[in-house]
């Protein structure tokens, strides 16, 4: 909940929570805590039915929008 926190004070107009995904630094404008997401550890990331989550200690969020290199990353919130 910390983090969706977070990436909720950082978002527009201000510059965004970031993160890395591999070698990519990524921008995290949207989150949703979702007791649906998949068993992660701090770090990981997976992808299940369009929907990408990012290991938060104790839970996983949902990234709903993310951006690199200023260029949205999935459409609508659909990643694969």
């Amino acid at each position: 909940a910390r983090i969706h926190d977070f990436v909720r004070a950082q978002t527009r107009p201000y510059p965004g929570a970031f993160t890395r995904i591999g070698e990519t630094r990524v921008t995290v404008w949207a989150t949703r805590l979702t007791d649906d997401a998949p068993s992660l550890a701090a770090g990981e990331y997976a992808c299940r039915d369009g929907r990408l989550f990012a290991g938060a200690g104790a839970g996983a969020l949902e990234l709903l929008e993310i951006e690199a290199g200023g260029e949205p990353l999935g459409a609508a919130g659909r990643f694969g």
